[in-house]
């Protein structure tokens, strides 16, 4: 396996902790720096739409306000890392719901919706 530097690393840390939006910044504290998963959780949830799904931003390169199955899998998955709490699993479930509540069976896939 192929590690980074010690150099390269803190490199990379600083650039994150300086460049980085919360949720980046939570996310490496959590992961390389025991920083709290409830600092995780409140980043994501600034994401969490009221219909149960993501959007805003989650993924930096997908700006959608609305939210989306591809957003929508990402918050799933930021937040399996730290599903011990029970405010992680209530966001799961409410994104599994948002999930099951847009698919189309006709269309075999999303059921479009204007806000």
């Amino acid at each position: 396996m192929i590690m980074l530097s010690r150099d390269s690393f803190n490199k990379t840390s600083e650039s994150i902790m300086k460049y980085g939006r919360p949720l980046e910044k939570a996310l490496f504290q959590k992961y390389f720096r025991n920083g709290s998963v409830e600092n995780i959780i409140n980043e994501i949830k600034k994401f969490h739409n009221e219909d149960g799904g993501f959007g805003n931003g989650i993924e930096s390169d997908f700006r959608l306000p609305y939210s989306s199955p591809m957003a929508t899998s990402v918050g799933i998955r930021l937040l399996s890392g730290i599903d011990e709490l029970q405010e992680s699993k209530d966001v799961i479930k409410a994104s599994i719901r948002y999930l099951e509540t847009t698919f189309n069976k006709e269309m075999d896939g999303l059921l479009l919706q204007k806000k």
